[in-house]
This record gives structure tokens, C-alpha cells and sequence, in this order.
């Protein structure tokens, strides 16, 4: 039988800790789930535990550099490929990764990106539901639109990260994730959807009605109709001055959408679909032009009968809206997954 894994340094404080307590080796081994042979040995000697040289191959890192890797993962949220690039480890990131997983107080954890709901986001949110819940087939006429961040490394929307269970619990804005990234829009109606427009860093309203103008005008009529309606959320770009008179000049209207609502947006569950086409089995990227290629693919991959029903689903999110009186409904966890 092979040799158990050692005590970790948490471990060690934790026998310790027992063992001032008057604690038997027998109820310290059935509390940690630890073997008691293993405690045991520690117990022994604690001074020359883990000082006696092992047979079989070196451990790659260091116990300087595990410490700078920890470091990068819980509290600068890099993945492992990043911490080892940065770090300069001969090394490949699966040592980086066991390296994490089998320290104790570490663990790989779904982020929190659910933003908080005001008072005032809620009633809006309601008067939203009320206004449009009769709205019927004229969702066909409506052109949804959103922006989305793609990683290098990994999926924006559904990210996982390493935290250290000895601090406070992490909140996530979506946008938050690093390690090299391209942003997105795109618009998606019952009868067709927009090409994918690749964006500039630092967005202003000038820029925003060139994407429109190359991506959202050559379709909008045919897809919409001529009294179609556009769809955006409330970014200052999309809700400036300049950008609504600009969108009224092509004869185009908005609608009024209320703040913090992914979960009534039907091209949010369409970016989860992309993301989970785009990373699929853990597919990572080494440049924006390679990132950029797979998304432009897999956008055209996307079911139209799927975009359907999804803008079907409009009358259930604005009733589960009413319902939970503006609250977030089951379709905002949907995006994540």
C-alpha cells in the first residue's frame, strides 16, 4: 500500500490544538479523517516530522513558490496557467492546479455574480412585467441586444475561482475575470440574428453607433419589420444623447428597458450557449485571433428554433417577475450554466 499523503501545515496546527485539549490520537485521526498511523508519527515527534528524506522524485515547487502561487489564485484571482506564466515555473499548470487542490484551506469555488436588486429596481422591474406581459407576438418584431466578454483562460459568465476559506467569501462582478479577453455584441430577433462585432477597448457613443451602423442597420427592417423595436440595456453609451438621436434618425425605436434585468434578456441565455460551444472540454486560448475565430464559428452554429423559443419564453419571465414582486427569477441562474 502506498504511502499516505503528509500533514499538511493546517493539519500540524490542528493536531496540536487537539492535543492541548487532552485529546486521544484515536479521536484526533476520526475527526480529521486522517489515518491514526499518520498522527501518530506526527505525535512521535512533531520536531523531526517531515525531515526525513523521501525516496522518489523532488516536489517541482518549492514551498516559496507554492506560496506565491496560492497567493495569485486566491487573492488576485488568476488561473493556474497565468500564476505559472507570471511565476516563470518550468512547470505544467496541472502542478499548479494539484498544488491548490491539496492544500486545506484552499478550494475551487463558483463565483458569485448575482448583483443586488434595489427597492427602486424591483418596482421597475414589476412596472416592466405589467406593461409588456400582454405583449404577445409583437416580441417578433423586437431586436434583443447585449454585450460579452470572452477569456483567453475561460468562460466570463459561469467562472470558477480559488478562494481561501480562511477569508471572507468573494463577490464577482462578470466582468472581473483577466488572463487576456475580447469583448462582443451581437442582436438576436425571432427571425434572425446579427453578425458578431468584435469591439474596440474603452467604448464611447461615437463608437457604439458604428457597430450599429455595420451590424445592427443592414438587418434590423428585414428581420423586425419597419416598426420594430430595439432592445438595449441602460450603458451609458447605449442610453447617451447622442446614441438615441442617432437611433432615431435611422427610424429606429427603443425600448425602454429596466436596470439590472439579464434575467428578461433572451440573448443572455444565447451568450451561455455560445460560452459552453466556444470552452467546450476545457478548451483554453493562446491568442485573441484564435479566441476571436472560434466565437465567430460558433456564433453561426446557434439554433434559430432555440433563439425562438427562448423570445417565446418573454410572458413566463415577466409573469415569474410579478410573481416574485421584481426579485430575480430562475431564468437569471439559467444564464450562469
Amino acid at each position: 500500500m502506498g504511502r499516505g499523503k503528509s500533514l499538511s501545515e493546517f493539519e500540524i496546527g490542528q493536531i496540536l490544538a487537539y492535543q492541548s485539549e487532552g485529546k486521544s490520537g484515536r479521536w484526533i485521526a476520526n475527526r480529521m479523517n486522517r489515518s491514526k498511523s499518520a498522527i501518530n508519527e506526527f505525535l512521535k515527534n512533531p520536531e523531526q516530522y517531515g525531515q526525513a528524506q523521501r525516496s522518489g522524485r523532488p516536489r517541482t515547487l518549492s514551498d516559496r513558490d507554492r506560496r506565491h502561487v496560492l497567493r495569485l489564485l486566491t487573492d488576485e484571482n488568476r488561473s493556474c496557467s497565468s500564476a505559472k506564466n507570471e511565476l516563470g515555473l518550468d512547470c505544467h499548470r496541472s502542478t499548479i492546479y494539484r498544488a491548490a487542490r491539496e492544500t486545506e484551506h484552499v478550494d475551487f469555488k463558483k463565483a458569485n455574480h448575482k448583483p443586488p436588486l434595489s427597492k427602486e429596481h424591483r418596482a421597475a422591474r414589476v412596472d416592466f412585467a405589467k406593461k409588456y406581459i400582454d405583449f404577445g407576438d409583437n416580441w417578433s418584431s423586437i431586436m434583443f441586444s447585449d454585450e460579452k466578454k470572452f477569456n483567453l483562460d475561460g468562460p466570463d459568465g459561469f467562472h470558477y475561482f480559488w478562494s481561501d476559506l480562511r477569508k471572507e467569501e468573494k463577490i464577482f462582478s462578470k466582468r472581473q475575470f483577466g488572463g487576456g479577453s475580447v469583448m462582443v455584441w451581437a442582436g438576436i430577433s425571432f427571425n434572425g440574428t446579427t453578425d458578431i462585432a468584435f469591439l474596440t477597448p474603452k467604448m464611447n457613443s461615437e463608437d457604439y453607433q458604428k457597430v450599429l451602423e455595420s451590424h445592427l442597420i443592414p438587418v434590423f427592417h428585414e428581420f423586425c419589420g419597419t416598426n420594430g423595436t430595439f432592445q438595449q440595456d441602460n450603458a451609458p453609451i447605449h442610453n447617451s444623447f447622442s446614441t438615441r438621436t442617432w437611433l432615431s434618425s435611422q427610424n429606429i425605436q427603443i425600448m425602454n428597458w429596466p436596470s439590472r434585468s439579464p434575467d428578461l434578456n433572451p440573448i443572455e441565455n444565447v451568450w451561455g450557449t455560445l460560452a459552453r460551444k466556444v470552452y467546450q472540454n476545457g478548451r483554453q486560448f493562446s491568442s485573441k485571433s484564435e479566441l476571436e475565430k472560434a466565437i465567430s464559428y460558433e456564433w453561426t452554429t446557434i439554433d434559430q428554433n432555440y433563439i425562438q423559443d427562448l423570445i417565446l419564453s418573454m410572458k413566463e419571465r415577466l409573469i415569474s417577475v410579478i410573481e416574485k414582486k421584481g426579485a430575480e427569477t430562475s431564468y437569471w441562474f439559467l444564464i450562469f450554466f
